[in-house]
């Protein structure tokens, strides 16, 4: 019995996700590098991403809008339609466009993870 005599509740079954998130290759790959690594810095950062992306299945506009005079000038940035910066914590920052293919629902598709220092040399803010 839980608390007052009331009866336990079950746990809470996993919900399916709202939106798919997918990543562009580099940033899968620095993923990876992040959750393999032994420094505890790096899986701290890994969680944070991985708390992003939970958020992101569920919300495709958690981040805020990037205007699009501050885009980079570098391919990554070429040819989305949006693009959104979503802060980690003090010192990091995720970038990430919504997609939307033909009849398909729409998708957040991660461009990279950066520093602050990188983000703001990246987007002009320096």
């Amino acid at each position: 019995m839980g608390v007052h005599g009331q009866p336990e509740t079950s746990e809470t079954p996993e919900r399916k996700p709202r939106f798919k998130v997918k990543g562009h290759p580099e940033f899968a790959k620095r993923l990876k590098e992040l959750r393999d690594s032994r420094r505890n810095e790096d899986k701290r950062l890994a969680s944070l991403v991985d708390e992003a992306i939970a958020t992101l299945e569920e919300c495709l506009t958690a981040g805020d809008q990037v205007p699009r005079d501050r885009w980079p000038r570098i391919d990554l940035y070429r040819g989305i339609p949006n693009l959104f910066r979503y802060k980690l914590d003090r010192r990091h920052r995720l970038t990430y466009s919504v997609i939307k293919e033909g009849s398909e629902p729409p998708f957040a598709w991660i461009i990279e993870e950066m520093d602050h220092t990188e983000y703001n040399r990246r987007f002009g803010y320096d």
